[in-house]
């Protein structure tokens, strides 16, 4: 046994075997980051994917939000304009006599008022405009366009 032991020199030189080893560090490192890389891209692409699902989701939800208000809007608006409408004979009438009356001073307004049964005033709803406003749907309307529309009417 003592002469295998003594076969092998034990030093503490390192051997030209040992030595080989270092100047592969920048392998590994290349090794390394290549794996890393190799790890990363499907957790990147993951994330990318996440989001543009996400995205998506929301995009359709405001679709449908904007879809949903615009029709509420729609029939609020429709439902105003009936009353208005149905107010205008009203109004009319009582324009038509406080003209007729008016250098009369025989009658008073409150007379004129009570013989044409007042001028009225339609019901007015503002509950789904509210409630767009409230819901911060009014966001996903796109106004380009509309002031130049209103510039153009005031002159």
């Amino acid at each position: 046994m003592s002469s295998e032991m003594s076969s092998q020199p034990l030093t503490t030189d390192s051997t030209p075997e040992k030595t080989a080893n270092y100047p592969k560090k920048k392998s590994t490192l290349r090794s390394f980051s290549t794996q890393l890389g190799r790890e990363m891209i499907p957790v990147i692409a993951g994330i990318l994917i996440a989001l543009f699902i996400n995205n998506w989701q929301q995009n359709y939800r405001d679709r449908k939000l904007l879809g949903a208000t615009l029709t509420s809007l729609s029939e609020e608006f429709d439902k105003n304009t009936e009353n208005i409408e149905s107010y205008m004979p009203r109004q009319t009438r009582f324009l038509d006599t406080l003209k007729y009356y008016q250098d009369d001073s025989t009658f008073s307004i409150l007379d004129i008022a009570i013989k044409t049964e007042g001028m009225g005033s339609p019901e007015i709803y503002a509950t789904n405009w509210q409630a767009s406003v409230n819901n911060n749907s009014m966001r996903l309307l796109n106004f380009t366009g509309h002031p130049s529309c209103i510039e153009g009417q005031k002159d």
